[in-house]
């Protein structure tokens, strides 16, 4: 459900496959990936640290990336991670 989501909001980003996973591109640059974990789904954000997270869903501490854990599709805050893909997007473009 969650590809369907990103697909939907950012018809603008590419789906590709690596590592046995979805990886989100936008003009050749990633910009998230899906993870399916025995008990939840991350989608991680390579530059997730620079992300405006005001609802502190995003949850790491390398020096950029982050993820937010989603367990159930009720979790799924379809507004909030259309805002965080946004500005991951913009990230990978160079803008903002």
């Amino acid at each position: 459900r969650l590809r369907t989501v990103i697909a939907t909001m950012h018809p603008q980003i590419e789906e590709k496959w690596g590592w046995s996973r979805p990886l989100y591109a936008v003009g050749g640059k990633y910009v998230c990936h899906i993870v399916a974990n025995k008990s939840d789904v991350n989608l991680g954000f390579k530059q997730g640290a620079h992300l405006d997270d005001p609802k502190g869903l995003l949850v790491g501490t390398g020096a950029n990336m982050r993820h937010v854990k989603i367990r159930t599709t009720d979790e799924l805050d379809l507004g909030y991670l259309q805002q965080l893909l946004t500005q991951a997007t913009a990230l990978a473009r160079g803008v903002g």
